[in-house]
């Protein structure tokens, strides 16, 4: 996600494959034997932070809060026409990183931590969906934000939505729902969309700015 909106197109196509590769190679590291050292340690660290704040983090990263700010974005959208291309692109770029992260997680079926917090969880460990997910989502809206002219306004957007992304990261280490390997996992599959989606959304813009030309 960093400044993957000023990077030449051939770049973002690199860093794209880039983080796929490694996530396919972490994935084929952990879900061989798990936990591994590195897993336990930070387990051991996080596990039992703040509990009620961890849940109320990883309830927020849930498919009724994505799918209410899916439709407010939506409705923008359509209430202001040039926003449409961006919501609907935020919104896609979840919704398919959803399924692929869904499809990765039977393709490892890695199990999840022995023990867990508040939430019983059922599906494959590896990635973690909400850090797929948060990554997915709030990373295409960071990457609207760095396309504009830069203001304080808009790197205060870019650190809340940074700052959001560890959030629900360490929320899933804290409730014992996922190893780092999952969150880190997560994030990467989840930037690797942001990165294609950088490139549909420049290409979207070029296609507007022809239109208006034409018009």
């Amino acid at each position: 996600m960093v400044a993957a909106a000023r990077v030449p197109t051939s770049w973002l196509v690199v860093g794209a494959l880039v983080f796929f590769a490694a996530f396919f190679a972490i994935g084929a590291v952990v879900s061989q034997e798990p936990p591994y050292p590195r897993d336990a340690i930070a387990t051991a660290f996080f596990f039992g932070q703040a509990t009620p704040l961890a849940a109320a983090i990883t309830t927020a990263g849930t498919f009724p809060f994505y799918a209410a700010l899916s439709i407010i974005a939506l409705v923008a959208g359509f209430v202001r026409r040039a926003w449409l291309p961006r919501a609907a692109l935020a919104v896609a770029t979840l919704v398919i990183a959803w399924q692929a992260s869904d499809v990765f997680k039977a393709l490892y079926d890695r199990a999840r931590p022995p023990q867990s917090l508040v939430f019983r969880e059922t599906s494959a460990s590896y990635p973690s969906g909400h850090a797929t997910l948060v990554v997915a989502f709030w990373g295409v809206w960071a990457m609207y934000l760095m396309m504009g002219p830069r203001s304080s306004a808009r790197i205060a957007g870019i650190v809340a939505i940074v700052v959001w992304i560890l959030a629900i990261g360490w929320s899933r280490l804290a409730l014992g729902a996922h190893y780092l390997s999952d969150v880190i996992g997560g994030y990467l599959l989840g930037l690797s969309f942001v990165y294609v989606a950088t490139i549909v959304a420049r290409w979207l813009e070029r296609r507007t700015a022809a239109q208006s030309k034409a018009d």
